[in-house]
């Protein structure tokens, strides 16, 4: 199953560079088991940080990263609609930008979606 992983941003440039490390290495390991496609979406709420400078940059190292700006700040809830707009995976995962998964953290999710009765699955640290 294709993968959307969602991450809400504002002014979180310092959370982006400490985390998206390990997101990445999420998606990597999880596409080294599956061969699906997983893509990360960070929809920036008008930051005023260097958090585009930062999320423009880490393009180049990440070629699955899209980013989205908002022109205004809209808020968490119409930030992350944003980004689930443009999610072009089967499943998509929401995150926030001070979140700092482990390495095979998607593996156990995907599973879960075999049965058509499950619509939504949580992850407990």
């Amino acid at each position: 199953m294709d993968i959307s992983i969602v991450i809400p941003n504002y002014n979180g440039e310092k959370l982006l560079k400490k985390n998206l490390p390990s997101v990445a290495a999420a998606v990597s390991a999880y596409q080294d088991k599956t061969k699906d496609t997983v893509e990360i979406i960070i929809v920036d709420d008008f930051s005023t940080d260097e958090s585009i400078v930062l999320l423009t940059d880490l393009q180049k190292k990440y070629k699955n990263l899209i980013v989205i700006k908002n022109e205004k700040n809209l808020g968490f809830s119409s930030t992350v609609n944003r980004g689930v707009e443009q999610a072009k995976g089967d499943i998509v995962v929401l995150l926030n930008s001070d979140v700092s998964p482990t390495r095979d953290f998607l593996i156990p999710l995907m599973p879960h979606f075999e049965d058509k009765k499950v619509f939504a699955v949580g992850s407990m640290d």
